[in-house]
């Protein structure tokens, strides 16, 4: 998230390094250019490489949901392995916590999908 924050933010040139995001961002060079590897193959950034290369965002802000950028990262958003794979627990259907879960990995995932990095940066 920070990565992308910065690159809204850093208008100094079209392509900014992933060594100066990471210096400022206090993220690993090494796990910056995981993330960016990621978000490049989503379509989130593109990079070019070269004296003036770096990455750029390649989708507006707000067509950018928290729930996007974090299953590009990070796979699934889910609270509990039972709500996608409803089979994997032998106590399903008569579990009690189930119910909740389910509402719960709803909401989340409502809140993350209604939310872009443009609400984010701009403080709504």
């Amino acid at each position: 998230m920070r990565i992308l924050a910065h690159l809204a933010e850093d208008t100094s040139q079209e392509f900014v390094p992933v060594k100066k995001i990471a210096e400022q961002e206090s993220v690993p060079t090494e796990y910056a250019y995981k993330i960016i590897r990621k978000l490049n193959k989503a379509g989130i950034t593109r990079s070019q490489v070269g004296v003036h290369g770096g990455v750029a965002l390649n989708k507006n802000l707000r067509a950018i949901t928290l729930h996007n950028v974090i299953e590009i990262i990070q796979g699934p958003v889910c609270i509990s392995e039972c709500v996608l794979n409803p089979g994997i627990c032998p106590r399903n259907p008569e579990c009690k916590f189930f119910p909740r879960w389910s509402a719960i990995q709803k909401e989340l995932v409502g809140i993350l999908s209604s939310t872009t990095m443009a609400d984010i940066l701009e403080g709504e």
